[in-house]
C-alpha cells in the first residue's frame, strides 16, 4: 500500500535513515576506492630507497584493511535492512559481502603485478583473516545494536505501562 506521494509506509526516503543509509554507502564506496589505489602504488624496498619496514608489514596491512572493508559492506547491508528498504537478510548479506571481499582479493593479488608490486597468496591469506574479523566485528556490532534498541522498546513500554 502506498501514500499520496506514491512512497510504502515503511519508505523512509525523505527521513535520516535515508541520509544514514547514503552515509555508509559513500564511506564503503570511498573506502574500497582508496583500498584499491592503496594496494596497487609500488612500494619501493629498502634498496631502492623505501623505508626499512618490519617483517610481514604488508600481511598486516592487508589483515587490516580488509577487515575495514568487510565490516563496511556488513553495516552498509544493515542499514539498507534497518531503513526499511530490503528485508532482512542478515546472514547471506554478511556471506555476500565476505565472498566479496575474498574474490576482490583474488582480484587484487592479481593485478597488483601490473603495477610493478607482486602477488602473493599469503597476501590473499591476509585478506581471508581480516575480511573474517571485520564480519564477525560488524554481527557483534549488530547484536549490541539489537539488544539496546530492544532494551529501549522494554523501557518504553514500561513507561508507557506505568502512565496508564
Amino acid at each position: 500500500m502506498r501514500d499520496d506521494q506514491g512512497r510504502r509506509p515503511d519508505d523512509d526516503s525523505s527521513a535520516p535513515g535515508l541520509r544514514r543509509r547514503r552515509r555508509w554507502q559513500v564511506l564503503t564506496a570511498i573506502y574500497w576506492g582508496a583500498l584499491v589505489a592503496a594496494m596497487h602504488v609500488p612500494i619501493p624496498d629498502e634498496q631502492h630507497g623505501g623505508p626499512k619496514l618490519p617483517p610481514n608489514t604488508d600481511k598486516t596491512v592487508h589483515y587490516v584493511l580488509y577487515g575495514g572493508l568487510a565490516l563496511l559492506l556488513c553495516r552498509t547491508s544493515d542499514e539498507a535492512t534497518e531503513s526499511g528498504r530490503s528485508r532482512s537478510r542478515f546472514p547471506y548479506s554478511y556471506g555476500a559481502a565476505f565472498v566479496a571481499c575474498l574474490v576482490y582479493g583474488v582480484v587484487d593479488e592479481l593485478t597488483q603485478p601490473w603495477t610493478g608490486r607482486r602477488c602473493e597468496p599469503a597476501d590473499w591469506y591476509a585478506d581471508v583473516g581480516g575480511a573474517t574479523l571485520g564480519v564477525g566485528l560488524a554481527a557483534a556490532w549488530r547484536s549490541l545494536r539489537r539488544a539496546r534498541a530492544a532494551e529501549s522498546d522494554a523501557d518504553r513500554a514500561s513507561l508507557s505501562a506505568d502512565v496508564r
